[in-house]
């Protein structure tokens, strides 16, 4: 929901209602391919230039007993961040990343976002997107990977920066 008060300071982009989940099939190589690729964006710089700043708001909602802001803009380097309250809060982003799946298969590359959780452990992927999903997904989504009902597809942690993938 997004309160009087930040109305002056909302958002101008939107997100695509026709955004799609992509998903990958573990058999294949050109998918596995595509999956290897999320790595990008789970590595420890991609965590450390992912920034916690809200230059706009456009909702603000509770998840887990915390509260959150979803910012971000269509043109920035990662267009949707979901901030919450504290400090030491995980970082939710929809991240940019080159899909090399598509690239290996000949086809002309084409946008892929990662909706990622950085947090002390590492980060994780739960989710590729073929454009920037409206707003209420992305919110529908977190809820989802806080209840547990949306399982991860890759995992780096921070110890060891191995990617793992599946859950």
């Amino acid at each position: 929901m997004l309160l009087p008060q930040d109305a002056a300071n909302a958002c101008a982009s939107k997100g695509a209602r026709a955004a799609k989940a992509v998903g990958f099939d573990f058999r294949s190589p050109i998918s596995v391919a595509g999956l290897l690729s999320v790595g990008s964006v789970l590595s420890t710089e991609a965590a450390a230039a992912a920034p916690r700043t809200i230059a706009c708001v456009r909702q603000k909602f509770s998840l887990a007993g915390e509260d959150f802001t979803l910012t971000g803009e269509n043109k920035d380097a990662y267009p949707r961040r979901l901030i919450g309250s504290f400090a030491n809060s995980p970082l939710i982003t929809l991240s940019p990343f080159r899909d090399m799946g598509a690239v290996l298969s000949g086809a002309r590359p084409r946008p892929a976002y990662a909706l990622v959780v950085y947090d002390e452990t590492g980060a994780a992927a739960y989710r590729v997107y073929n454009a920037i999903p409206a707003d209420d997904v992305l919110i529908s989504e977190a809820q989802a990977i806080v209840s547990g009902q949306l399982k991860r597809i890759a995992f780096m942690p921070r110890d060891s920066g191995e990617l793992q993938l599946g859950s």
